[in-house]
């Protein structure tokens, strides 16, 4: 059904630019009634380069909501509080690392808890500000140098990034594997290793003897 609608509304844009106007107006006031995923281009780096989402994926993703195995966010770099857990690269990064220790999953940037595409245009403007590249190429470059701060570059083959223009706009995806040994973050405000784990639909720190259990009946 959703696929269909797709095609009706790039139909639509094609011959009737007017009509297609009001049914996109129509999707911002009712989201649940219209999909906006159509026109996937496809860009991919970082730690691997090749794309794997296809649009019917994409679009049963979203469309499934933030899960055990799903995560949205709305911008990649653009939230720094000066409390590293409070940003938006820490709380990235310890969702991905929940991921290997849990059974893998999907981390979506660019996509507000609500399933709505915002887009990265906002990591855009702040990745180049420092680094004189294509935008694409700057964000995977400042990826994988978060990536190997917190989580480190032993780990770059449990992941994958693409990069989807979806009606103009962009939005990233990291897909990433269960690890079969366990997985921390690496807090560069005083060196010490934080464990997370994903449950329903949100990422939670284990410690001590609550952290011991996890490891030694997860990981066998």
């Amino acid at each position: 059904m959703e696929s269909d609608i797709i095609r009706f509304k790039e139909f639509l844009l094609e011959n009737n630019p007017s009509i297609f106007s009001e049914i996109q107006i129509a999707d911002d006031l009712y989201p649940d009634n219209f999909s906006q995923k159509s026109n996937l281009e496809y860009s991919s780096g970082a730690c691997t380069q090749t794309p794997g989402l296809t649009e019917e994926e994409l679009d049963e993703i979203i469309y499934s909501g933030e899960n055990d195995r799903t995560e949205f966010k709305e911008t990649l770099f653009g939230i720094n509080t000066g409390d590293e857990k409070y940003t938006s690269i820490f709380k990235a990064m310890k969702t991905i690392a929940a991921f290997m220790n849990s059974n893998g999953g999907n981390l979506l940037i660019g996509i507000s808890d609500n399933g709505r595409i915002k887009g990265i245009n906002g990591d855009y403007q702040i990745v180049n500000k420092s680094l004189n590249k294509d935008r694409r190429d700057a964000f995977r470059l400042r990826f994988d140098q978060e990536f190997e701060k917190y989580i480190g570059n032993t780990f770059c083959d449990d992941i994958k990034m693409d990069i989807l223009s979806v009606n103009g706009k962009d939005i990233c995806r990291i897909n990433v594997k269960a690890r079969e040994s366990p997985v921390h973050i690496k807090s560069q405000r005083n060196d010490s290793e934080k464990f997370f784990v994903r449950k329903t639909a949100s990422t939670v720190e284990l410690k001590g003897s609550e952290q011991s259990s996890y490891v030694i009946g997860h990981f066998r």
